[in-house]
This record gives structure tokens, sequence and C-alpha cells, in this order.
């Protein structure tokens, strides 16, 4: 065994730290229908009336840049958690 591969042991906290991390950062995940937090800026860009091309700006394009956000932290999350569970010693060799 070189200085560079990691032992049963080492596989192991790595891959429990990845799956614990992967649990902590989903909680930041929002729920399913947000709202955002009272006097904050999406807040205000919920409520704003001004209007583009497309008519008033209103909470959509707010509420989309925001589950797109979500939608690539969960995809994050997921390659993380597989990588947690296909790690193996022989994998790091």
């Amino acid at each position: 065994m070189t200085s560079a591969d990691l032992s049963e042991n080492d596989v192991d906290e790595l891959g429990a730290f990845l799956l614990d991390t992967c649990d902590n950062v989903s909680r930041w995940l929002p729920p399913p229908l947000w709202i955002p937090t009272w006097r904050s800026e999406a807040e205000q860009e919920c409520r704003n009336t001004e209007q583009g091309q497309l008519g008033p700006w209103g909470e959509d394009p707010v509420r989309a840049v925001y589950a797109g956000g979500a939608l690539y932290l969960d995809t994050i999350l997921d390659c993380l958690g597989s990588l947690a569970r296909t790690l193996t010693p022989e994998a790091t060799h």
C-alpha cells in the first residue's frame, strides 16, 4: 500500500462525511412552495410591478431562478451521494 491509497476505514469515513454533508445541505432546499423572507430582496422582486416586454415581472421570474438553483443543488447532492455509496479502496488506486 502506498501513502496515496486509502484504507477501508478511510473510505468508510469519507463516505460517511459525504452522506452527512448531503443530509445537512439538503435541509437548505426550499419547500415546494417557496415563500421569500419578509422584507428580503426576493420579496421585493416578487411584488415588482415593473413592465417588461412580456408584461409585468411579478413573482414568476424570481421563483423560476430559485427553483433552478434548488434543482442544481439537488443534482449535486445526488452526485455526492452516489460517489459516497460507490467509493471503495480499489477505486482510490
